[in-house]
């Protein structure tokens, strides 16, 4: 039996549709040839993910103290050391002041504070692009790693020269539809060997069961509605 780790930033119902995507993966996998561990990097939401013989882990610690506020983190200063304290002050001002994803360079940052996951594992999935692969390729052992990109890195405002240091270093590179990949492929053309297309799973019949509920919105409110389907 294989041991998989997927990492992921967040898991959880009505978060957003990559984590639902996960999720729907989540329940295909075949638990007779796969021992599953989800490693959600943020803390767990009120609507948690739960699968019999899956092992999810929520929240992890030294990932959670990074995002810890840095007002927080001056009433407790005794638990930091100098430069972990210097490096979230960093964080925190870039944070605030950066319109563009900052997922590279805090990463770099806080980086040496992130500690490590010590179970060895066959394979890691670094699920989406950002924090989950960059953890997934620093801090995890196993035999080999897949780095899933589930957006459009450009659009995103992602850090490419950055992000092509990581998949490098990755065995496999998951793109969720065709279009995702040329998209990819575009900017790095060197990886077209490693690269493969794994569509979402959409649940047919839960998606159905829902649209016949007949439930709306039952608040009250002058604000305007965008609803996303």
């Amino acid at each position: 039996m294989k041991k998989l780790l997927f990492v992921t930033t967040a898991i959880g119902y009505g978060i957003g549709g990559s984590e639902k995507a996960l999720i729907e993966m989540l329940k295909k996998l075949d638990l007779t040839k796969y021992s599953i561990t989800v490693l959600s990097l943020k803390e767990k939401t009120e609507k948690k993910f739960e699968r019999n013989g899956i092992s999810v882990v929520y929240g992890e610690p030294s990932f959670l103290r990074l995002y810890e506020p840095f007002t927080t983190a001056l009433r407790n200063i005794h638990n930091y050391k100098f430069r972990e304290l210097m490096a979230k002050l960093c964080v925190s001002i870039i944070t605030r002041l950066s319109k563009r994803n900052c997922a590279a360079i805090v990463w770099k940052l806080y980086k040496p504070y992130i500690t490590p996951v010590n179970e060895e594992f066959d394979v890691v999935i670094g699920y989406g692009p950002g924090m989950a692969s960059f953890y997934a390729m620093d801090k995890t052992s196993c035999r080999r790693k897949i780095l899933w990109v589930d957006t459009d890195i450009k659009k995103a405002h992602m850090d490419i020269n950055y992000l092509k240091s990581y998949y490098l270093k990755a065995d496999s590179i998951v793109l969720v539809s065709d279009g995702l990949k040329k998209s990819f492929l575009n900017i790095y053309p060197e990886f077209k060997d490693k690269s493969y297309v794994v569509r979402n799973i959409l649940d047919v019949d839960e998606i159905t069961k829902k649209s016949k509920e007949q439930k709306g919105f039952d608040d009250v409110t002058d604000s305007v509605r965008i609803l996303s389907v």
